[in-house]
């Protein structure tokens, strides 16, 4: 029975979801979605795509692709230092409640669950 118990906690702990996997915002337009190995999201002007990788507090980010639409300079800018932030992040930290993230790099960017 032991046994049993055992490894029904292995299979259900080994196919739990990350609690990354959801969207997170960053203000009022900005924010990312991770799922199963993925980020998508909206960076202000364009949406971008990736892969991410994650290793209990460690998290990187693959290259994004991003459309490529043209916006207001001030627009622009903020998007850039959003995906320059978001490429940089080394680590990760969640809040006890988990509705908040802190993406650790160059900097520190604070999301809210939605």
């Amino acid at each position: 029975m032991k046994r049993l118990i055992a490894l029904c906690l292995f299979v259900a702990t080994s196919f739990a979801s990350s609690p990354l996997e959801r969207t997170w915002q960053l203000g009022s337009e900005q924010y990312l979605t991770f799922a199963a190995g993925r980020v998508n999201g909206f960076a202000g002007c364009n949406t971008f795509s990736g892969s991410y990788t994650q290793n209990n507090s460690s998290l990187t980010f693959s290259a994004f692709a991003t459309t490529r639409m043209a916006c207001e300079k001030l627009i622009m800018t903020s998007e850039n230092q959003f995906l320059q932030r978001l490429s940089r992040t080394k680590r990760f930290v969640l809040s006890q409640d988990a509705k908040r993230l802190s993406l650790i790099g160059d900097g520190v960017l604070r999301l809210q669950a939605r």
